[in-house]
């Protein structure tokens, strides 16, 4: 019978620019054989997967979750205004897939990656240290590759959320936009990527 209370360590991993951010650890048997790492969707906290890596975790898993930054427990009022997509592509994944390699040196090393993560993972340079990937919904905001009311929620978005930002400094949290706190700047790139349709960095280079 799966146990929901498989124990987890909470732990900081600290990113390349040496931000720390929150994640879990669960070393299920056979975490030295096989691991994995959650890579999430906007505004997601890493709570929300407690319950997929415990079950993970005791079919013999290793599993880590965590927070980007500006994100559920690596949050820092100081610091997310400046956050962008980039730092969640260049640092917060490298940083948390590496942290797994430390503690395991894994045979196989894979991730979970959901919505945004996927497009995230895809663009980042660690992806060559995966030997491989689960995509969940792994999604571009493009809204001519939606239909009915996912296309309408995009148009939504792509108006009214910039100014909402424009207006209080970041997008408040309402049934109307995101259930949890999101970086402006990252939600801002977001849907500049997602207008065009061009997947590129912050400084328009198309990696």
């Amino acid at each position: 019978m799966f146990n929901q209370r498989f124990p987890s360590e909470k732990i900081a991993i600290t990113a390349a620019d040496g931000r720390k951010l929150s994640a879990r650890w669960w070393q299920g048997a056979n975490a030295f054989e096989r691991s994995l790492v959650f890579i999430p969707a906007f505004a997601a906290p890493q709570a929300y997967l407690q319950w997929f890596a415990a079950y993970l975790a005791q079919q013999g898993w290793g599993v880590m979750t965590f927070d980007y930054r500006g994100i559920g427990a690596s949050k820092d009022e100081q610091l997310d205004s400046f956050v962008t997509l980039d730092d969640w592509v260049n640092l917060d994944i490298p940083a948390a897939i590496f942290e797994v390699k430390r503690r395991t040196g894994a045979h196989f090393l894979g991730a979970i990656a959901h919505s945004v993560g996927g497009q995230l993972l895809g663009q980042s340079p660690v992806r060559q240290s995966i030997d491989g990937a689960l995509f969940i919904s792994s999604q571009r905001g493009i809204p001519k590759l939606f239909q009915g009311m996912a296309r309408l929620r995009i148009h939504y978005a792509y108006t009214v959320f910039p100014v909402l930002i424009w207006m209080f400094g970041y997008l408040p949290i309402s049934k109307l936009t995101l259930p949890q706190p999101c970086p402006s700047k990252v939600l801002l790139q977001w849907m500049r990527l997602g207008r065009s349709g061009i997947f590129t960095n912050d400084s328009q280079i198309n990696e």
